[in-house]
This record gives structure tokens, sequence and C-alpha cells, in this order.
């Protein structure tokens, strides 16, 4: 269901930004768990659901009203957070961001 998976992508994001910080990866893999960098965690989402991810980008986005962001701002806000290569893969659909 597209209408849970901005919520489902916010949730495993976080979850990774502090598995990351918090677990040493020898721990982490003792349970089979990988740890990621974000952003090549949010890279492997688009990979595996590019419109979920977008419609849930599209949303938040658009949710930014006070006051309204432009795409290019947007974009430079998500490699401010370490975010180029996910970035790299969503300027080819800046028309429907």
């Amino acid at each position: 269901m597209l209408t849970e998976a901005p919520r489902r992508i916010k949730v495993i994001q976080l979850t990774t930004i502090l598995m990351s910080s918090a677990v040493s990866s020898e721990t982490a893999a003792s349970y089979g768990i990988e740890i990621q960098h974000p952003d090549e965690f949010l890279i492997h989402v688009f990979d595996l659901a590019p419109g979920a991810v977008l419609e849930a980008l599209q949303r938040l986005r658009q949710s930014l009203k006070n006051p309204p962001v432009a795409i290019e701002q947007y974009l430079v806000r998500l490699e401010q957070h370490e975010l180029s290569g996910f970035v790299a893969k969503l300027k080819e659909f800046r028309a429907v961001l």
C-alpha cells in the first residue's frame, strides 16, 4: 500500500542512522544485520521501489509550506545530510518531485 510507504521509509532510515552510530558492525553482523550508511540504504530502497520513494518524497516536499521549498533547494538540503548518491539518482526525476 503506497500510503504507508512514507512512514516505513522514515522509520527504516531512522533505525539505520541510529544503528550505524550505536552498534558495532561485528555486533550487528552476529544478528544477521548489515549496517549501511543512510545514503547507501536510500539508494537500495529507491532501486527496489522507485515509485514509492518518489511519492513519499513528493509528499514530504509538498508538506514544507512555510516557506515552500523549491526542488533544487530540497536536493541541496538532502546533499547536506550526506545523501549525495541518493540525490544523484533523484536528479533524473526532478519533474515529479
